[in-house]
């Protein structure tokens, strides 16, 4: 992808997960458990690894934990589900003990 299109896009993802952080109230979590959950409308074959949700990540960045390092996230296993009507992704953050 050619890099202007590239922070483009990352910039469109970063203003989405921000608007939903401030929908959700604006919660902070010192050390937070992050987990994606993706919607797909089928069932195709993806790696998980170009679904690690480093864009999603960098929009919480500063806002809903300080950054988005190991010593303040800790980054579960992705999930992938299958909604043919409705794809979306869900973003689950839990404080950690």
């Amino acid at each position: 992808m050619h890099w202007a299109k590239r922070n483009r896009e990352k910039k469109a993802w970063h203003e989405l997960v921000y608007f939903a952080w401030a929908q959700a109230g604006k919660p902070t979590f010192k050390k937070a458990s992050v987990r994606f959950t993706y919607y797909f409308k089928d069932l195709r074959l993806r790696d998980k690894d170009n679904y690690q949700g480093k864009w999603l990540l960098d929009g919480l960045k500063g806002h809903a934990f300080a950054d988005d390092n190991y010593k303040c996230v800790d980054l579960e296993k992705s999930n992938f589900e299958y909604d043919k009507d409705n794809p979306h992704t869900v973003i689950t953050i839990q404080e950690c003990e």
